[in-house]
């Protein structure tokens, strides 16, 4: 699937889609008829709300993710995913 940005007259956002033709159609079944469709790049940063914190609440996030993922690496992070400890 691709990540595809839209314009219209009163309107703009994202849609994922596996391509242009199915984005447009989704889109028109929501009531929106398109301007402008383009797909966006890999090199492209998608916006997630979460992401768009600024301050303590990012670094909290930031540090859990990181956590996480130490955890994950690790082979007793994977023993407690399998066991549920």
């Amino acid at each position: 699937m691709s990540l595809f940005t839209y314009h219209s007259v009163s309107v703009a956002g994202s849609i994922l889609a596996d391509f242009p033709r199915e984005a447009r159609e989704k889109l028109r079944l929501q009531g929106i008829i398109v301007e402008r469709l383009e797909e966006q790049t890999t090199t492209s940063k998608i916006q997630l709300p979460i992401f768009q914190h600024s301050g303590r609440y990012a670094s909290l996030l930031a540090s859990a993710i990181r956590n996480l993922s130490t955890l994950l690496s690790t082979e007793s992070g994977h023993c407690c995913l399998r066991t549920g400890l």
